[in-house]
């Protein structure tokens, strides 16, 4: 059973969800985890290849939770935890699960595990994009379209050509999109040149001799 590290920080020194694993209801339940007796492994994978896994036991209270963890240098330690999960009647026929936090009590949709699995709150977890600055989200938008329609990362690359399986129109929507984004990154990087050149008391030209 793999083991989950103690993760990382952002530059304030605050955990993100980023460097937790999520324990997501509506994935549990697609997977049909969420069936009484229903016993196996969970991983998640990163880059292609697994960077942790659990064991989980559902019964009728809920789930039962082990894996392995450590904080630092510290020794591996095993963890065995129970996690309830609530069923809610849905407006129109049926029912929706929610897990509860085993701290707060609190029910939600996703559990994050990071020594423990625990709500986002209880974690003291912010999310990536509060940490990030404008250019950062601005670049992971213009990145993740250029994923999607197949490309390359990043403005080095050429922007990728139309997938067969999409329309005209929503292609030229998504290019026109990242175009703009990565034009006002072009402002924001040429402002922030002229600003730091200002501090320098030197012009384009000086750094260029």
């Amino acid at each position: 059973m793999g083991g989950m590290g103690s993760g990382g920080h952002n530059r304030k020194g605050r955990a993100t969800t980023a460097d937790a694993f999520s324990l997501d209801v509506g994935t549990l339940r697609r997977a049909g985890v969420l069936v009484p007796g229903w016993s196996g492994g969970w991983e998640w994978k990163r880059n292609g290849e697994r960077a942790a896994d659990i064991r989980i036991t559902t019964t009728d209270a809920g789930l039962n939770l082990a894996f392995r963890t450590r904080s630092g240098n510290e020794p591996w330690r095993d963890v065995e935890q129970h996690v309830p999960v609530m069923w809610t009647p849905c407006r129109f026929g049926g029912q929706r699960p929610y897990l509860c936090c085993p701290r707060c009590g609190r029910t939600v949709t996703k559990l994050w595990l990071l020594g423990a699995a625990f709500c986002r709150l209880c974690h003291g977890f912010t999310y990536t994009s509060q940490t990030e600055s404008q250019d950062d989200r601005l670049s992971r938008r213009a990145n993740r379209i250029r994923i999607k329609l197949g490309g390359e990362p990043g403005m080095a690359y050429p922007f990728p050509a139309k997938p067969k399986w999409m329309h005209w129109r929503r292609y030229e929507r998504y290019r026109r999109e990242v175009f703009d984004i990565e034009w006002r990154m072009e402002e924001m990087l040429s402002a922030q040149w002229s600003r730091m050149c200002r501090r320098l008391g030197v012009t384009d030209m000086d750094l260029d001799l």
